[in-house]
């Protein structure tokens, strides 16, 4: 069995070495995994992750042998409001009015709960990631909780800071809390000081190991904090920065600006600077066609159209001549974005109904054409645009605009500084899509085809043949979802629809949640490992698996949830309905008059290879898991990058 040596330089300048045994080739690639990793996965009895000098199995003990309650209560006033206590998920047990800025305490304070350092608390409070509430070891100084709470000390052997960790991440927590508690009609929290020590939980039997892991999660996530902190700092110097740099309204200067720039933004009439420069293709000269796109700009026909379009075949001799340096746009869709600016350094042909002009020598083009991504601009042409139907923004509506105007240095500057966020998030957006081929390139390799029993590609310690099963053979159930009116988000229970499940990600949109009005959602809440089926329409085929970090789901009734037997891997069978081989089975039998479909029979049909132990389904789920969540990642930093530029158009070009 290979070992694989991880250390960490924490900032106290100890060395702690990790030493993974593993034969899972894909285990440990990035630290979240790392984490995970030092405890044991499902159905294990111990870590693949092991600090040097541990061995042997954890045990499996109920909480109660870990904890018991805590009856001391403030009878005696010893504490007061100033001393009571909130319990923050990302800050830990904080004092209330230093965390909030006011105490939210009653009258009297005398039967609150005292929670001493070292002390577990467990809130009984909802959060959207912990429905169950969350559970905390106190590390700072004595004082008081609400007696809706539950605290516990840990009995002999116990590490209090294991405890903390242990229920830190929301997956495990919400799976440990899930089938203790009941909740009320309005969200409330029914269960126990008692009975939320039922459940059961993996614990090495070595405190040392204990504190050892509790000691690495700790200094890791001191340095996020501090680099976290570090982040805050910059994006509120930013923020300051920007606000400066702009002129305010009815002012023709910025308060803070690039070194070296002085005098007032002038402002320039569109009539003055630019002049019309479409030339005919008269001697239909053999030049490449060019669309203008409103993410890209200037982009070939072939790329922006299948087939080249519909214009591959007209008269080129009708189409304008671009010249670089010159930018072109469409009236009819300038109101999406339309514009472009030809840096191409080429001249390049475009559609005779384009409007295509230049500009004066005090006009730095990449400064204007980042101007016109700008709200200002967009007003500008819901002023001046005309027609019925189709609305138009013709050159002469154009020319009856204005813009304010830098010199020709400081317009480069502002231009330079947002081409610098452009590259970024082209590098993150390309990181992005090599994720996604590296996705459905793995997805060729590791699962079985056709025209083959085995894959390609196997992680260590696996052999024999897959085998051919029905999905109807390894469900207990399928069930349309819940035929209900939506509302907004109660706050309680999810509304889960086809526009909730995000397409390339295959993951929960939760920016737009709803709630059925219906008195028997139990009935058709999602639970752990449950996949749901878009059944009709363009999003037939789309699928979701169920986390239990998404909170109460209800599934609508287009969608078709699937409930599988226990002798397979949930995640890996999701997993399947992102293959080539599951799209083409949908296509197939989803073409129908009207709208497109596959009904619950459809998809029980539907075959494929899965592995032949359980070990290796998981293996495999989990390794598409962790790309899974870098994808997600990526495509959140492509996203956060595009909110900055579009920030900084906001603040730098008025």
């Amino acid at each position: 069995m290979a070992e694989k040596e991880i250390i960490l330089q924490g900032e106290d300048g100890q060395v702690d070495e990790l030493v993974l045994t593993t034969q899972d080739q894909a285990s440990c690639n990035s630290l979240e995994d790392c984490v995970r990793m030092l405890f044991p996965q499902e159905g294990e009895t111990a870590p693949r992750l092991r600090f040097k000098g541990f061995d042997g199995k954890w045990e499996k003990r109920l909480l109660s042998d870990c904890l018991e309650i805590s009856e001391e209560k403030n009878t005696d006033n010893v504490f007061g409001v100033e001393d009571v206590l909130s319990v923050s998920d990302d800050y830990g047990v904080v004092n209330q009015i230093e965390h909030l800025g006011r105490s939210y305490a009653g009258k009297t304070v005398s039967g609150y709960k005292i929670l001493r350092p070292g002390q577990i608390v467990y809130t009984k409070s909802p959060l959207r990631a912990k429905p169950y509430g969350i559970v905390k070891v106190n590390r700072g100084k004595a004082g008081i909780v609400s007696v809706l709470y539950a605290v516990y000390n840990t009995k002999e052997c116990v590490a209090p800071e294991y405890i903390h960790y242990y229920f830190d991440p929301a997956w495990r927590l919400n799976a440990y809390m899930r089938p203790l508690v009941n909740k009320g009609a309005k969200n409330t929290m029914n269960i126990s000081d008692e009975t939320a020590l039922t459940g059961y939980i993996m614990i090495p039997k070595d405190i040392d190991e204990q504190r050892k892991i509790a000691s690495f999660l700790q200094r890791l996530d001191e340095q996020v904090k501090h680099y976290q902190e570090q982040f805050d700092e910059l994006k509120h110097l930013k923020s300051a920065c920007l606000n400066e740099m702009f002129p305010k309204q009815n002012e023709s200067i910025p308060s803070v600006r690039f070194s070296g720039f002085e005098g007032d933004w002038e402002i320039v009439s569109f009539k003055d600077i630019t002049r019309l420069a479409g030339v005919r293709n008269r001697e239909n000269l053999p030049l490449e066609s060019y669309s203008i796109s409103n993410e890209n700009g200037f982009v070939p026909q072939n790329e922006q159209f299948e087939n080249g379009g519909t214009m591959s075949k007209a008269d080129k001799r009708l189409y304008y001549i671009v010249s670089p340096d010159s930018f072109a746009y469409n009236p009819a869709r300038i109101n999406v974005g339309s514009i472009g600016y030809d840096d191409l350094d080429k001249d390049v042909i475009v559609s005779s109904l384009y409007v295509v002009f230049k500009t004066d020598e005090k006009t730095y083009n990449p400064f204007l054409n980042y101007w016109f991504k700008t709200p200002t601009f967009r007003k500008l042409i819901e002023q001046y645009q005309e027609g019925g139907v189709r609305l138009y923004f013709f050159y002469d509506k154009l020319c009856k605009c204005s813009f304010r105007r830098p010199s020709f240095d400081e317009q480069r500057q502002i231009a330079t500084f947002l081409s610098s966020l452009d590259k970024q998030i082209s590098a993150q957006q390309e990181q992005l899509e090599r994720l996604k081929q590296m996705k459905q390139s793995c997805l060729g390799l590791l699962f079985a085809d056709n025209q083959s029993i085995t894959p390609p590609l196997r992680f260590k310690g696996f052999s024999g043949e897959w085998k051919r099963v029905k999905l109807v053979e390894i469900a207990n159930k399928f069930n349309y979802g819940i035929n209900a009116a939506a509302k907004p988000y109660d706050g309680y229970n999810k509304y889960l629809r086809i526009t909730d499940i995000d397409e390339d990600m295959r993951v929960f949109n939760k920016d737009n949640l709803t709630s059925p009005e219906a008195n028997d959602v139990e009935a058709y809440l999602l639970q752990e490992g449950d996949i749901v089926l878009a059944r009709t329409g363009a999003s037939v085929g789309k699928s979701y698996f169920y986390d239990a970090n998404d909170g109460r789901v209800v599934f609508a009734g287009f969608l078709i949830r699937v409930q599988l037997k226990d002798t397979v891997c949930p995640r890996f069978i999701f997993t399947c309905t992102q293959t080539e081989n599951y799209y083409k089975y949908i296509r197939m039998v989803s073409q129908r008059s009207g709208q497109p479909g596959v009904n619950t029979r459809e998809y029980g049909d539907y075959s494929f290879l899965i592995p032949p132990t359980i070990e290796e389904q998981r293996c495999i789920a989990n390794f598409f898991e962790r790309l899974d969540k870098r994808i997600v990642l990526q495509s959140q930093q492509v996203e956060k990058l595009k909110q900055v530029k579009k920030a900084c158009l906001n603040q730098f070009i008025v």
